[in-house]
């Protein structure tokens, strides 16, 4: 049996240098998670919350500890 290959690229071959997301719902849960993967592709992410600003700043802390040469002002 010949093994698959797919002609898609995989996730980790994205470049988001450059680019900006914006992640709506990004201090808790699903929204929390990509916000951080697309940091780690090289996005710069615009985190927007509702009601938990503390943790809003965890995530970004958190991005621009990973990130020292992406920080912005919050």
């Amino acid at each position: 049996m010949a093994a698959a290959t797919s002609t898609k690229p995989s996730l980790e071959s994205l470049q988001l240098q450059g680019r900006v997301a914006i992640v709506i719902g990004a201090s808790r849960g699903i929204g929390r998670g990509i916000a951080l993967r697309l940091a780690s592709l090289g996005a710069k992410v615009v985190i927007n919350y509702s009601s938990n600003s503390v943790q809003a700043e965890v995530v970004a802390e958190e991005i621009n500890s990973a990130c020292p040469e992406k920080k912005a002002p919050h």
